[in-house]
């Protein structure tokens, strides 16, 4: 069996919007749930082709045989000798046999065949919701410094994916450490991704943790209005009096730029 498959170009996650107001910071998937879209258009994600199959029948019994797939592009099924007459297969020595091969292509040149096959065969088990099956596959490939970044990155857009669909905070924060550690994003989305991290930890509770993702997304770009302001909105939560200044840095960040200040914002350091 031969598969040609083509991936078009890659894409990304969701942004993370101004806080309506002085409470948790919120994401974009929580705005875009209520009609709103993220200020900047939604980033790429991985999206997979239609797979080409062409079957060819070797020779031997017609009972069909589930492909057992082992790591890399080629993948080979075989069939058992009978132990019953009438069987259609001969224990004397013959016996069914295929041979599959897969070939894989990225449309990012930079994603060499054996990584696009993977993210193939990690799509097909997403498809499944084989979750388990799709983490030991890809989180190797996304932490795997010895690949280019093109490569970690796909592997990690597929992961948060598949992390989303299975609604596993955990492994949604682990997938998005890796896609930050990729090396392949620009600094705005690193910001996002780093956003996206803040408001996952704190959901779960982590509010260290989320400050923690807010603090180096500011490092990455000190003007980060949203991340200072999601930043001085856990500070006051924590009893930090630094929150004040914080949210000002956020409301000056955000003028700079021509962006409008929300109303929120100002309240917080007149309260």
């Amino acid at each position: 069996m031969r598969y040609g498959t083509k991936f078009p170009s890659l894409l990304l996650l969701a942004l993370v919007a101004f806080p309506a107001s002085a409470q948790e910071p919120s994401t974009d998937e929580e705005a875009q749930s209520q009609g709103a879209e993220p200020e900047n258009g939604p980033l790429p994600i991985v999206v997979m082709g239609e797979q080409e199959t062409e079957r060819q029948v070797i020779v031997g019994s017609r009972i069909p045989r589930k492909p057992i797939f082992e790591n890399g592009p080629i993948a080979t099924s075989a069939g058992t000798r009978g132990l019953t007459p009438g069987s259609g297969m001969d224990p004397a020595g013959r016996y069914t046999r295929s041979v599959k091969r897969t070939e894989c292509v990225a449309a990012d040149e930079r994603i060499g065949e054996q990584v696009a096959c993977i993210l193939l065969a990690a799509k097909e088990a997403s498809e499944n919701e084989d979750w388990l099956l799709v983490r030991g596959m890809l989180v190797p490939v996304a932490g795997n410094a010895d690949l280019n970044s093109a490569e970690r990155r796909a592997a990690s857009e597929v992961l948060i994916l598949s992390a989303r669909s299975s609604g596993d905070t955990l492994a949604r924060i682990e997938a998005l450490e890796l896609l930050v550690a990729s090396g392949g994003l620009s600094t705005s989305e690193t910001g996002n991704a780093l956003r996206s991290l803040s408001s996952l930890a704190s959901k779960t509770g982590e509010r260290a943790a989320a400050m923690g993702y807010l603090n180096e997304a500011i490092r990455v770009d000190p003007n980060d209005n949203r991340a200072l302001a999601n930043l001085a909105i856990l500070q006051r939560a924590s009893g930090d009096p630094a929150a004040e200044r914080t949210m000002k840095r956020a409301i000056v960040a955000a003028e700079t730029i021509g962006k409008t200040v929300p109303k929120a914002w100002r309240l917080f350091v007149r309260e």
